[in-house]
């Protein structure tokens, strides 16, 4: 005897494979179709594969799918399948993420608590012009070292210093 623990529920009841696998056959020959259209040749469709909905729509009442089964597969049709596009898309390539060196972070976290008070742009620029050069000097030429430019650089200091500004702000 089945304890209340030990049962699984179910939250998205799925198709069998080779039911789907008719679904999408039926979606691309009707892909185009009207709403009217398509409605029609969805019941005539129903109607061919009678056996295959039945015993489709049992498996999934035994799973315990308490709604209606052939309007769930009219959505998945015509909402779903119908604008699946069957072209694999490619990932985007990530940049590489250049992370600096913790005496930096460590300066600019001082510097940041030193003053709160100020924005964000000002405490930027006081940092950049108060704080020791050989340390700025440093993690210029390391993160240029990583590919970037002069632009890039500075904008990538700029970004870390905001962001923890507003981090250590909150």
């Amino acid at each position: 005897m089945a304890t209340q623990d030990s049962i699984t529920h179910i939250f998205r009841f799925k198709f069998t494979p080779q039911f789907q696998d008719k679904l999408v056959a039926f979606t691309k020959i009707h892909k185009f179709d009207d709403a009217p259209i398509f409605r029609d040749n969805w019941d005539e469709w129903l109607e061919e594969n009678k056996m295959a909905v039945m015993q489709e729509t049992r498996s999934l009442i035994n799973l315990g799918y308490r709604g209606d089964v052939t309007t769930k597969m009219y959505k998945s049709v015509r909402y779903y399948y119908k604008d699946k596009s069957e072209k694999k898309s490619k990932p985007k390539k990530r940049r590489v993420y250049i992370s600096l060196d913790r005496d930096i972070l460590d300066s600019i976290d001082s510097h940041i608590d030193k003053h709160k008070t100020s924005k964000p742009a000002q405490a930027y620029l006081h940092f950049i012009n108060s704080t020791a050069k050989e340390l700025l000097d440093k993690t210029r030429i390391m993160i240029m070292s990583s590919g970037l430019d002069k632009n890039q650089t500075e904008q990538k200091l700029k970004k870390t210093y905001k962001n923890r500004f507003f981090i250590r702000t909150k």
